[in-house]
């Protein structure tokens, strides 16, 4: 009679766990409503298993276990939440595995001296609770990101605990293959492990490329649109002076012709001279044929002046360029802002900034240096912050340069900062 009594008791503890982890690797356990129907689900489970121990044996109960729990709870699921079947069946093998944890676990107090079956079941209770606890505040929304979201991570996650599921109840319910000792049964698991831990790594290496690649993408949009906007404030600036020249146009003629008439010629020449410096403080500069990047450096020569930051720019650019205007603009704005931001913080007699550009040898050549008197952090040659928002440049020059045979080197002699930026003038544009 205690026999039978722990039997069950230990069933509807597995029961309860089950259906628990189940129902929260899925993910519907996010309303009253929703664990109030988890609980019609577990009452539902619970009159189904106390028919089969009530007509059948306790062998036969196990032996149909995947039938009259796992069947019923997946279809109950679907049916009662709407839920994929493959979402449903996945968080049943994850959960099943999962409840060998305080199975295996308990099972230690078998070797306690003069352990009692009652001392097993109260830690399998105790371990179940601290478990579920555990799974639930820490493995929940992590498991139910991965089984609901893509198809192939799903399923690849999916794969030891359906493998185990099988191999557990064909060597073990249905057969006593695992306590016969064979070798190939013994060391099924650990080899479908080690097999599937390389096919998870290879398939997880994959993704992350294909993550970083996309995220590359995005900072690579997110530099475009930088040296868009950039350019953009640039023409606005240059249209509403030029609009307020052109309206004060009549004005300067008038009183041109007043110092005409009266002879003033050295006054008139001044003026003039006034003047034209006015109209060249308003137009881009030109350092080179690309006016996209002529707009972007005239923005940066204007900060520079009013930072008080001594600049030299010289830009010698070949008529062929291997790379898109947008990565030129791009790589040459965030080397520009990296180098002005690390200035910052440079006394003001000793801000300085070297920016040169040109064809060496069927090499494009791109180097920055400025003056930096904080300590940079370098992780393998590239420096490195944690600030929030930081680093998508750097990371943004280093791909341009790849993208195009070539590489950036980034190095610190004395107070200086040098990036250099070298790639091939023959490489493919994107």
């Amino acid at each position: 009679m205690a026999d039978t009594f722990f039997t069950v008791f230990r069933y509807a503890i597995s029961l309860i766990f089950g259906v628990l982890i189940t129902s929260a690797f899925s993910g519907v356990l996010r309303t009253k409503k929703d664990i109030g129907k988890v609980f019609l689900i577990l009452l539902s489970l619970g009159v189904v298993q106390a028919v089969f121990f009530a007509v059948f044996a306790f062998d036969k109960t196990q032996d149909w276990y995947p039938v009259h729990t796992h069947l019923i709870l997946v279809l109950l699921l679907c049916i009662t939440f709407g839920m994929k079947i493959s979402v449903a069946v996945i968080s049943t093998l994850i959960a099943y595995m999962c409840c060998q944890i305080p199975g295996f676990l308990s099972k230690y107090a078998l070797f306690i001296p003069f352990g009692e079956p009652y001392i097993e079941l109260g830690l399998y209770l105790l371990l179940s609770v601290v478990a579920a606890v555990v799974l639930l505040k820490y493995a929940m929304k992590p498991m139910n990101d991965l089984i609901t979201g893509d198809k192939k991570t799903a399923y690849l996650l999916a794969t030891v605990p359906a493998i185990y599921y099988l191999f557990n109840f064909i060597t073990t319910k249905w057969s006593d293959w695992l306590y016969s000792g064979e070798y190939h049964i013994v060391q099924f698991i650990p080899f479908v492990m080690c097999c599937t831990q390389l096919v998870f790594i290879c398939v997880f290496y994959h993704e992350q490329r294909r993550k970083n690649e996309a995220m590359n993408d995005k900072n690579a949009t997110e530099n475009r649109l930088r040296v868009v906007e950039v350019e953009y404030e640039s023409l606005m600036r240059t249209q509403e002076a030029a609009r307020i020249y052109r309206h004060d146009m009549r004005h300067h003629l008038n009183y041109l012709l007043q110092l005409a008439e009266a002879g003033n010629i050295e006054e008139i020449k001044n003026y003039i001279r006034e003047n034209v410096k006015n109209i060249d403080s308003i137009t881009p500069r030109r350092f080179c044929n690309v006016e996209m990047l002529n707009l972007l450096l005239s923005h940066f020569v204007e900060e520079a002046e009013q930072s008080g930051i001594k600049y030299n720019i010289k830009i010698e650019l070949p008529d062929e360029l291997p790379l898109a205007t947008t990565e030129l603009c791009s790589m040459v704005s965030n080397a520009i802002e990296n180098a002005m931001n690390a200035l910052k913080n440079v006394p003001p007699e000793k801000r300085e900034l070297d920016v040169k550009l040109k064809e060496v040898n069927r090499m494009l050549i791109f180097s920055v240096d400025n003056t930096c008197y904080d300590y940079v952090n370098m992780v393998d040659g590239i420096p490195y912050t944690k600030a929030k928002g930081h680093g998508y440049g750097t990371r943004s020059i280093i791909n341009i340069a790849k993208t195009h045979s070539g590489f950036a080197d980034f190095s610190i002699d004395g107070d200086k900062f040098k990036l250099l930026v070298s790639m091939k003038m023959d490489s493919p544009k994107e």
